[in-house]
């Protein structure tokens, strides 16, 4: 059924955001996650998006990185990792490939390049952020990959954990 495949999804992508935050913390970062279950911060999908957009723009932390999953039910055979930022030369940018070319070299999956967004997850917070597309789970191939726990550990480099960011 169509929301049991969401329930899926919705589990591989906090999976996922467990292990970098699991990575983070192993090297001494201090991680907010804005769930560790299945519940919203909120009664309402208008207040949840509200108060998450309070809890992106504090101002400390030094990056805000969200973990999702991609379909293209157009064309199957799609596949590969693509990172979103919210604009060209900023911090957030460089955010994006680093992570990207990260995930690609611990999974061997293709690089689909990093793009700019006007996405909430990427323009709201304060600190440097970008959205990670762990990958197609209209492809076959890749939503096997991504229901893998193995595989999903793969998709949290521990170079995460060694962000260099730019000053300017």
């Amino acid at each position: 059924s169509p929301s049991s495949a969401a329930s899926d999804v919705y589990k591989r992508q906090l999976q996922v955001a467990r292990f970098v935050a699991q990575k983070l913390g192993e090297k001494g970062y201090y991680v907010f996650m804005t769930r560790m279950g299945s519940y919203a911060v909120a009664d309402t999908k208008n207040e949840d998006m509200r108060l998450r957009k309070e809890f992106m723009k504090l101002d400390i932390f030094d990056a805000a990185i969200s973990i999702h999953m991609n379909s293209y039910p157009d064309d199957r055979s799609v596949d590969g990792t693509r990172l979103f930022y919210y604009k060209e030369g900023t911090k957030g940018q460089t955010l994006a490939t680093i992570i990207l070319d990260e995930i690609c070299k611990a999974t061997g999956q293709r690089n689909r390049g990093t793009n700019s967004g006007d996405l909430m997850v990427v323009r709201e917070p304060v600190a440097p952020s970008a959205l990670v597309e762990c990958g197609f789970i209209s492809n076959a191939n890749e939503e096997r990959l991504l229901a893998n726990p193995n595989y999903q550990e793969k998709l949290a480099p521990v170079s995460y954990t060694h962000l260099t960011l730019p000053t300017t």
